[in-house]
């Protein structure tokens, strides 16, 4: 609940066209996700039993979650560009409002599922003190530096608290859950390279179709902003199929890399007209095939790794968990937009062929190392007996 209302403070401060609003508005923004995402998953884990069942679950949650990526933007981009941006953001921050509200009357059917935490924090250790650094420094580096210096200190930070956090969680844990933690990396790795492909959607896609793209449908032309809605889209027509299937396929690491093969394949798919939009514009159908794949990697990807988690570390720590691998997806994306400028140097058909196929060979390989991953993450322990993290002083 306090994420929500976080993301909504930090909505209501982008509708307003100040400076310094919209460096607030886009840090608060991320830090609401930042508490809400993790900790609402980890919700959804305890929810479902064995690993099976949260994979099924986790593909059907994932059908209201698309339902709102979808309208999100239809209606909300819609506003932005056709209206105002302040309506689009004061729209949004309404909706996180209603969010709330159900958070609330939800939370009385949970019952006594998440109601106290894992680890209690006891007295405030002094090192938490320095948070608020993490919400002042990126604004600061914008006021002072721009957009292009906020940019950089935020790049900076997604590349090293991702391993920061992971070696900080991996000291936390007993020796047979930090074995299967090890392990897990070639998750976290893994998804950091699906999120970098993915969030090529509203950069080097968005331009192509922009700029490349004949988006005339009926008579009328496709606002730029509407064609990510087709991903969301996809999604929803093919979870309630995910959650039969992904329970039915092989491990963790060959559906992992399945996932991966979506992702690399729709970057190497996009070579053919990228080739082709030198003589005119191409048709919108090859951006709606890439979207395609990304649903059915973002549907394997997301489901199959975070139900995964749950039998990597105690329960007591899944939420850091969690946390962790939003901040390994944080990495493919920060990774992703910093990428994205090198298009204009290499070309769309190199630039497509280099991410792809890095992507896809690492699919490959993870697929060609599935038994021994399988081996290292079946480490016998007992994930209800975690190693306690030593007690901070106030």
């Amino acid at each position: 609940m306090a994420g929500g209302v976080v993301i909504m403070a930090g909505y209501l401060c982008l509708a307003f066209p100040a400076r310094a609003g919209a460096a607030i508005g886009l840090v608060l923004v991320a830090a609401g996700t930042g508490l809400y995402k993790p900790n609402h998953l980890a919700l959804i884990n305890l929810l479902f039993g064995d690993r099976a069942r949260r994979e099924a679950g986790i593909s059907l949650i994932y059908t209201s979650i698309q339902a709102s990526a979808l309208l999100a933007p239809l209606v909300i981009g819609y506003l932005g560009e056709r209206v105002r941006w302040q309506w689009a953001f004061l729209a949004a921050a309404a909706v996180l409002a209603v969010c709330v509200v159900q958070l609330v009357v939800a939370g009385r059917r949970l019952g006594p599922l998440g109601d106290a935490p894992g680890r209690p924090l006891g007295s405030v250790p002094r090192r938490l003190w320095f948070a608020p650094l993490v919400l002042v420094v990126p604004v600061a580096a914008w006021i002072v530096f721009g957009v292009t210096g906020a940019i950089a200190v935020v790049a900076l930070a997604s590349v090293l608290a991702p391993f920061a956090g992971y070696r900080r969680l991996g000291s936390a844990l007993a020796p047979a859950a930090r074995t299967r933690l090890r392990a897990f990396l070639w998750v976290f790795s893994g998804s950091a390279l699906f999120w970098m492909i993915a969030a090529q959607d509203g950069s080097v896609l968005a331009l192509f179709a922009r700029d490349l793209t004949d988006r005339t449908l009926f008579g009328m032309e496709v606002p730029v902003s509407w064609l990510p809605a087709a991903t969301p889209l996809f999604v929803l027509f093919l979870a309630p199929a995910a959650a039969w299937a992904l329970p039915r396929m092989g491990g963790l690491p060959l559906k992992f890399s399945l996932g991966l093969l979506c992702a690399g394949g729709s970057f190497l798919l996009l070579i053919v007209p990228a080739l082709a939009s030198a003589s005119g514009r191409v048709s919108v159908g090859w951006l709606l095939a890439v979207y395609l794949l990304h649903a059915c990697g973002e549907l394997i990807i997301a489901a199959v790794g975070i139900a995964a988690t749950a039998d990597v570390v105690p329960a007591a720590y899944l939420s850091q968990a969690l946390g962790l691998w939003w901040l390994f997806a944080a990495l493919g994306g920060g990774l992703g937009s910093q990428l994205a400028r090198v298009v204009e140097v290499l070309g769309h058909p190199v630039y497509f062929f280099a991410l792809g196929t890095v992507v896809t060979v690492t699919g490959l390989v993870m697929m060609a190392r599935r038994h021994a991953i399988t081996r290292a993450l079946s480490h016998p322990d007992d994930v209800a007996d975690p190693a306690p993290m030593k007690p901070s002083r106030a």
